[in-house]
């Protein structure tokens, strides 16, 4: 077994951040994703202004005050330079007008990045100062994945995201993708994975990639995983390692009570 060498996913400003993009996606609309939102930080050089707001990572609506990510997205940050941006398909997401909420608290995992494997208990909470109108076609919550639905083994699963694309460009418009569920993911990373916080996801063709972190992965119209690391480069001959959301079940749900 050859160890690969692995990233995540998270677009990079500042020391605090990383993030990844889907590769070789497809364009989407958000009404077809409408628990998809932007985690974006307050930075200079955003904008060809000067100071804006850059994207960094993913999220998932959970109810009109939380939002799911994964807990490297938000590791060091400020919740008064942190927003989450909501509600919009197009156009480059560091400059286009859309509602923006501002961010009262995030709340990481515990043991994040503690343990064996690489990035164990990757989530986080994020709480945010202003509820998302939940009414509209573009705004919806998503209903976490729990024990009762299993591995999700051989499923076909949908991510999303802003992520990079295999040209390194951010896109202009929100990227999707699919693939199926490999449990046999412990043969490509080695000690990197651990199947009780780990869930795979691979199509040789396509993946996740900087700026997908913290994103949704759908599997049975749930969500099953949190966009947390990969292959180095975003090379989709391995597979993309998410967070298992089953795992994490009843601590997002009490952080939530």
């Amino acid at each position: 077994m050859t160890m690969f060498t692995f990233c995540i996913l998270v677009l990079c400003f500042s020391s605090a951040f990383a993030q990844l993009r889907i590769v070789n996606g497809t364009d989407t609309h958000i009404s077809l994703a409408p628990h998809q939102v932007s985690l974006q930080v307050a930075a200079s050089g955003c904008t060809t202004a000067g100071t804006g707001y850059c994207h960094i990572c993913g999220g998932s609506i959970l109810n009109e005050n939380w939002v799911l990510t994964a807990a490297h997205c938000v590791d060091g940050g400020s919740t008064s330079t942190m927003f989450i941006g909501a509600g919009f398909t197009t156009g480059q997401i560091r400059d286009e007008t859309y509602t923006r909420y501002p961010i009262a608290q995030y709340i990481m995992y515990p043991t994040y990045n503690q343990g064996a494997g690489a990035f164990p208990n990757d989530v986080a909470l994020i709480r945010l100062g202003t509820p998302i109108n939940l009414s509209n076609s573009v705004h919806s919550s998503i209903e976490l994945a729990t024990t009762d639905y299993g591995n999700f083994h051989d499923v076909t699963c949908t991510i999303s995201g802003w992520g990079l694309d295999s040209t390194g460009v951010i896109p202009n418009q929100l990227q999707s993708t699919t693939g199926i569920i490999d449990e046999n993911c412990g043969q490509w990373s080695t000690n990197n994975y651990r199947e009780a916080v780990h869930i795979c996801i691979h199509n040789p063709s396509t993946g996740s990639c900087n700026g997908d972190s913290g994103g949704p992965m759908v599997c049975n119209g749930v969500l099953a995983g949190v966009t947390s690391w990969g292959a180095s480069g975003c090379n989709t001959g391995y597979p993309s390692v998410y967070a298992r959301v089953s795992t994490f079940n009843s601590w997002i749900t009490t952080n939530m009570n």
